[in-house]
Order: C-alpha cells, then structure tokens, then sequence
C-alpha cells in the first residue's frame, strides 16, 4: 500500500520564451510506501518515501512519473523534492535528475 501527499505544485503560464495557451502544472508528490509494499522496503524499516512528478493541463493528467522506496528518511525526501520543484522538474526527467542527486549524496 502507498499514499502520496502533494508537496509542492507549480503553474506556469510561459515555457522557453512562448506563451503558453493554457498553463502547465507541475505537481511533486512525496510517496510513502509501508513495509509489505513490493517487497522492496529492507526489513525492519517500517516505511519508505518515494517521489512522483505530475505534469497536467486543464487538470488532465499528460504524464506521470514515480520513484517509489527511494530512501527511509521523509526530511531527506522533502528536501529533494523542493530541489526539483525549485528547478522546474518534470517526470521525464526525474530519474536522470535524482540519478545525478543520489551520486552527491
């Protein structure tokens, strides 16, 4: 079972110098999965934090990404998450992004 909680949500109106006809949004959500979920959460930990990136338009979901039992510690994911939020992320590029993040870490 997981649960997402929205985090952050961005509403841009303009992409690379063109106005856009209706705007983009940009949600990032913090996933929490308990320990039964997949099979993937080490044993003895209770809960694992994910990230998911929504991008829509008129409320229609265009594109969904998610990371899920990224890592066991809920701060480090919502510092994450701001990171991507801050740098208009969308779900195309989370892996490569939170690739690049985890090889700082």
């Amino acid at each position: 079972m997981f649960t997402k909680y929205l985090k952050r949500k961005l509403v841009l109106k303009e992409a690379n110098d063109f106005v856009l006809e209706n705007p983009l949004e940009l949600e990032y959500y913090l996933v929490e999965s308990d320990e039964n979920y997949k099979d993937e959460v080490e044993p003895g930990v209770k809960m694992k934090y994910g990230i998911s990136v929504v991008k829509k338009i008129n409320d229609e979901c265009l594109e969904e990404n998610s990371i899920l039992n990224f890592c066991n510690c809920a701060g480090k994911v919502d510092s994450i998450i701001n990171k991507l939020a801050d740098n208009t992320v969308t779900p195309i590029g989370l892996k490569p992004v939170l690739d690049d993040l985890q090889k700082n870490y």
